[in-house]
C-alpha cells in the first residue's frame, strides 16, 4: 500500500518545476516585448523612419537569428562584419 503523502510530495515538486519554467518563459517574453519587438508607434517598422526606395538582397549567411520565448518568437538582424 502506497502512502498518500508520496503523491502529495510528487505533486508539489512537479508543480514547483512547472512554475519555475513558466516564470522563465514569462520573463523571457517580457524582455523580448520591452526591448526587441517592433512597436505600433512606428507602424511596425524598425527604428529607421524612412523606407528605402530599393532594398538589397542579403545572403542567408549574413543573417543572425535570435530566438525568444523558447523559440516561439524569432528576431532577424544582419550579422556584424
Amino acid at each position: 500500500m502506497s502512502s498518500p503523502r508520496i503523491y502529495e510530495i510528487h505533486d508539489l515538486t512537479h508543480s514547483t518545476q512547472r512554475k519555475r519554467h513558466l516564470d522563465h518563459l514569462v520573463g523571457e517574453f517580457v524582455d523580448y516585448y520591452n526591448h526587441h519587438r517592433s512597436h505600433m508607434e512606428r507602424d511596425h517598422l524598425p527604428p529607421v523612419r524612412d523606407e528605402p526606395e530599393e532594398v538589397d538582397t542579403i545572403p542567408l549567411d549574413e543573417i543572425q537569428v535570435k530566438s525568444f520565448v523558447g523559440g516561439l518568437v524569432k528576431s532577424f538582424a544582419r550579422r556584424a562584419a
